[in-house]
């Protein structure tokens, strides 16, 4: 019995076989191939060892046949012998049937061993220079998944099999300065670059995922259950609507650092530029700067409370005010020139946000101040916000001090003295600031993402404008 119900295994077992290679080379790039194939491993090895051990069982039943052939030849009857003798040669043969069919699965088994380690190695190989990485929010809440994401390449990925997957962008705006390249142009230089983008809405019910951008307006096309729909927002909840839709969402795409595609107004790039320090040490960035405190501004009422904050503050240091809230000009048409007026002239920038909302730091910080080397005075999120995302000492917080009065103060202490300014720019030394985050790239990385679970997001109003985000 025991026999029989091994043979029956063993000959399921042996077209299991084949088709998973049929399987697992037609679906290799699916998520659930990987899950099949774990599944496989696991079971094939067990049938492995279930077949040796039974091989070496059959081997031993064939030998003692063959001895009882011997014995019953001596001690018994030739009409009893011929039955023993006809009944073992049967048993012998079926037994030699089934061990050639053992012998044929354990084969079997080695060369889909053989497939699967080459298609390992293969997949090693061509992405050799890739790491396990985090990239997603649940993985590495608090860590930098940008740098993550932009050098991710999925497992399993390569180039040649992957399919194309297609990004529409559904309220594109031919003003954006940031418009991106359309079809595959965007993606070239990408780690991961099967990736095409389009404004034409005709494709909605096509393309793998619907990036909104800006602002939110329900589309027309009937949306198939596959496709993955992402809110993009560059501006705080205050410059926002409420979405009727709150459960339409798979991914969010903005500032944040817990979006699952996080596109922030700038990035500390830190490296190990060691031997740059010696030089950066002797800058004296103070140097021929005979004004404190500069401010761009043309928004005067904002959520944060900033003017009137900028205004006690002006009572107790000299604050130049460019703009549309302020009495001296500088128009974006000459914004060069007006960045380097900045760099050379002033020792403080007003780097004033207009909400306070979580993560919420704008070119403000990034752009405006720490690119043209001017140390910022910064108002907006909390300070622990700005730390997981500044260089180390290069920002001074309005919430360390109890009043404008003593934030003036300490800015007189550092304008008259060099060798203090100065440290707020030694972090120039292990980085720099820069501004493009390839997040075409990412976005493209993590569409084939096939691994990762379907993400759904049951109320976007509630993670976007929820209490506690901003101030109000």
């Amino acid at each position: 019995m025991q026999s029989v119900f091994l043979g029956n295994l063993t000959l399921v077992s042996v077209r299991v076989n084949i088709l998973t290679v049929f399987i697992f080379h037609k679906n290799s790039h699916h998520k659930r191939s990987y899950q099949f194939r774990n599944i496989y491993v696991s079971l094939s090895l067990f049938l492995f060892l279930l077949f040796s051990y039974d091989l070496i069982d059959h081997s031993n039943r064939i030998a003692h046949y063959e001895r009882t052939k011997q014995c019953s030849s001596t001690h018994r009857s030739i009409a009893v012998v011929q039955i023993i003798d006809d009944r073992s040669k049967e048993i012998i043969e079926m037994e030699r049937k089934y061990y050639l069919i053992v012998i044929m699965n354990i084969i079997i088994f080695l060369i889909i061993a053989i497939v699967l380690l080459v298609e390992a190695y293969s997949s090693k190989t061509h992405n050799k220079h890739v790491i396990p990485r985090s990239v997603w929010p649940e993985d590495l809440p608090d860590g930098d998944r940008i740098r993550e994401q932009m050098f991710y390449i999925p497992f399993g990925y390569r180039h040649e099999k992957a399919p194309i997957k297609r990004i529409l962008i559904y309220n594109h705006l031919n003003s954006d300065l940031n418009r991106p390249k359309l079809e595959q142009e965007e993606f070239a230089g990408c780690p991961v670059s099967r990736c095409s983008l389009t404004v034409n809405t005709s494709y909605g019910p096509e393309v793998d995922a619907v990036l909104f951008k800006h602002a939110y307006t329900r589309p027309e096309f009937k949306r198939p259950p596959h496709q993955i729909w992402i809110l993009s927002h560059s501006e705080s909840p205050f410059g926002t609507d409420v979405l009727s839709d709150a459960d339409a969402f798979n991914w969010t795409s903005t500032y944040r650092r817990d979006s699952d595609l996080p596109q922030p107004y700038g990035y500390f790039w830190q490296d190990a530029r060691t031997e740059l320090r010696p030089r950066m040490a002797q800058t004296n960035h103070a140097a021929n700067k005979t004004k404190l405190v500069a401010w761009f501004v043309s928004n005067c009422a904002a959520h944060s409370n900033r003017t009137a904050y900028a205004d006690e503050l002006a009572k107790h240091v000299p604050i130049d005010v460019y703009g549309d809230c302020g009495p001296l000009k500088c128009p974006r048409s000459a914004q060069d020139q007006c960045f380097r007026m900045l760099e050379d002239d002033y020792k403080f920038y007003l780097a004033f946000e207009n909400a306070r909302c979580r993560h919420y730091i704008t070119e403000k910080f990034f752009e405006n101040a720490l690119r043209h080397n001017v140390v910022p005075i910064v108002m907006g999120p909390s300070r622990s916000d700005y730390e997981l995302v500044a260089p180390k000492r290069s920002f001074i917080h309005v919430d360390d001090f109890k009043s404008p009065k003593l934030l003036a103060e300490y800015l007189k202490v550092l304008h008259d003295n060099d060798g203090l300014y100065n440290e707020y720019f030694e972090w120039k030394a292990t980085g720099t600031i820069v501004t493009d985050t390839k997040y075409y790239c990412r976005l493209c990385a993590m569409l084939h993402d096939e691994r990762h679970s379907p993400k759904h997001y049951g109320n976007i109003n509630e993670w976007w404008m929820g209490p506690g985000v901003c101030e109000r």
